[in-house]
């Protein structure tokens, strides 16, 4: 009986976003990039004539809401919606694994734990601040590696292929992305959660809402969803160093060259600024989306699925001596 209402909920995990707080389809967080957005449309349009049919036709733009990448980004968050929950069974173990294991070395290595003591909420903005970082280091991290390791490169394909953004293009991923980048995420916080545990001890908590960091949630009910639109709220200058803006996240998924690999961050450029994968987003600048070449295996749910499975297979399997190998075709987006 529980592995049938465990099922259930599975299946109905996709709407079940919309009314969980901690989750990044919370309606609450689209109705916060809404008002960033509309807030952005009045202001890069303060000196010309706006009105409340122009405002509707900027939000809600029908060539890209009814574009055919748009139907399989609809397709691919139903079904990872679906394993998403399944998956989220296993990391959610994993993080405090590694902090358990990391606190155990530090007290081997170290003695027992220190135990500095300090204002509970300097801890917790310490704890926040360090989090943040870690996640989004690890958020960098395998985000790097599924632009440089060509067999990883045949997943991340899947989202590169869409050809219009919108915000379900987030969830536009093959399920190996997907297990990926959280589990590189869950072994950096893990590690920064080990460590303040031995170095407040009891003390180390984390300030969090809905069982969620702070920071993370502030930028999930703010820029997340704006990522994947049209809407170019770009961030320049110092603060494009520090800020990864829907503009930088644009860029990252732009077809032209000179932006391959770029602004690989998720909130932050902080990453991307200390490894020289940064690119701070030009003015007024015009992007194309999509890969270098139309691919139309990844037209389709099952292409999307099941066709990178075959191609990784391809590039990792041994070649007969002397056989050249073709050099693995850069990405277009990120």
């Amino acid at each position: 009986m529980e592995f049938i209402s465990y099922i259930l909920i599975a299946a109905v995990y996709p709407l079940l976003r919309l009314i969980t707080p901690s989750d990044q389809f919370f309606i609450l967080s689209f109705v916060g990039s809404a008002f960033i957005a509309v807030g952005f449309y009045f202001w890069s349009r303060r000196h010309r004539k706006t009105t409340m049919r122009g405002l509707w036709r900027y939000m809600v733009p029908r060539k890209l809401y009814r574009h055919a990448s748009t139907i399989v980004d609809l397709k691919i968050f139903i079904f990872i919606s679906i394993y998403f929950i399944i998956q989220t069974l296993v990391l959610l173990s994993l993080a405090p694994e590694v902090r358990d294991i990391i606190s155990a070395a530090m007290s081997s290595t170290f003695g027992d734990p220190a135990n500095i003591a300090a204002p509970i909420v300097v801890i917790g903005i310490l704890i926040v601040t360090f989090d943040l970082l870690a996640v989004e280091f690890g958020y960098w991290y395998g985000h790097y590696l599924l632009h440089r390791v060509p067999w990883l490169w045949e997943f991340h394909k899947v989202h590169h292929s869409a050809e219009v953004l919108t915000p379900l293009t987030e969830w536009r991923q093959h399920p190996v992305e997907l297990f990926l980048v959280p589990m590189i995420i869950s072994l950096a916080t893990g590690v920064v959660h080990g460590i303040a545990g031995w170095v407040f001890g009891d003390s180390a908590a984390m300030i969090k809402l809905w069982n969620v960091n702070i920071a993370l949630l502030f930028f999930g009910y703010t820029l997340l969803h704006l990522r994947h639109t049209h809407v170019k709220l770009a961030a320049t200058g110092f603060l494009g160093k520090l800020i990864q803006s829907p503009a930088h996240h644009q860029v990252h998924h732009s077809a032209d060259p000179k932006h391959h690999d770029k602004n690989l961050g998720l909130y932050l450029s902080v990453w991307d600024w200390a490894f020289g994968t940064l690119f701070i987003p030009e003015k007024n600048q015009k992007l194309e989306f999509g890969l270098d070449e139309k691919d139309e295996a990844f037209e389709t749910l099952t292409g999307s699925m099941v066709e990178p499975v075959k191609r990784a297979a391809v590039v990792v399997s041994p070649k007969p001596a002397g056989e050249a190998t073709a050099d693995p075709v850069q990405p277009s987006t990120s």
